[in-house]
């Protein structure tokens, strides 16, 4: 299974699964995904529910041996308040700038 998901996409889930059972499902659709991308993660800074949901289901995915893609607008040096777990795994991965065709030189 695939998942591709961004900030406010995995808040929305997370708030419509207020009650137990639905919570459940929302953590077993993350935790079990084979791939994993998730888009704009700088949006999760400052915010230490959504950083720690996000941390579980990374290690849960990570410890799978699955793949998992995250992207931002900066690299993890430069995010600014960041969970220290989150920015070590971060900067544990690849690393990869891109720019437009138009701005390269």
């Amino acid at each position: 299974m695939k998942i591709e998901a961004d900030n406010s996409h995995c808040r929305q889930e997370a708030i419509r699964s207020g009650n137990y059972d639905a919570m459940r499902r929302f953590h077993d659709k993350f935790r079990n995904a084979d791939f994993f991308l998730f888009d704009d993660i700088q949006y999760i800074i400052g915010k230490k529910a959504t950083q720690e949901e996000f941390s579980y289901i990374f290690n849960a995915l990570h410890a799978a041996n699955k793949q998992i893609v995250i992207s931002a607008d900066k690299p993890p040096k430069d995010m600014g308040i960041l969970d220290e777990g989150l920015h070590s795994r971060f900067e544990g991965g690849l690393i990869a700038g891109l720019t437009s065709p138009n701005e390269m030189k």
